[in-house]
């Protein structure tokens, strides 16, 4: 291979490393966060940023143990299922107990956003809540519900 072939494969791969390296310190550094993700200039700068509702969550011991029944019921139902005789008698305790706990997931969710609402301005209120009603819209069952309630 030819002197100036090889400078030219340097000089490319150059550039190429240079693009790379560009683009991580312009990705990491410099652009700015997404829409769903950006700090809130308010009063509690970052305070919001990611998941606080799911963080909360995690913390909550009540809202686990639900979560933890709410998967074991629809495991034991499911297993109920395989069985090659159907006891619908006990298919309906075990889809109660359930909904039971599906319930108490869905309380607990909406107490910690009550009270992660109250620690927020109304501007906060908007961007957090707002996000959350636009990311609900996408959603196809969302859509499909909202255009057979509209007709």
């Amino acid at each position: 291979m030819s002197k100036r072939w090889i400078v030219i494969l340097l000089l490319f791969s150059m550039a190429f490393n240079l693009a790379v390296l560009g683009s991580f310190v312009y990705l990491r550094f410099m652009m700015p966060y997404p829409p769903h993700c950006a700090p809130l200039p308010d009063r509690h700068p970052g305070k919001f940023h990611g998941r606080p509702l799911r963080r909360l969550l995690s913390e909550d011991d009540q809202f686990r143990q639900a979560h933890r029944q709410f998967r074991e019921n629809k495991r034991v139902f499911m297993e109920e299922l395989l069985k090659d005789e159907i006891d619908e008698v006990a298919l309906n305790q075990i889809l109660e107990r359930s909904l039971m706990a599906q319930g108490a997931k869905e309380r607990r969710i909406g107490y910690h956003m009550i009270e992660l609402r109250k620690s927020m301005s109304a501007e906060e209120a908007r961007h957090f809540f707002g996000r959350h009603i636009e990311r609900m819209k996408q959603q196809p069952h969302f859509k499909s519900h909202r255009n057979r309630r509209n007709k």
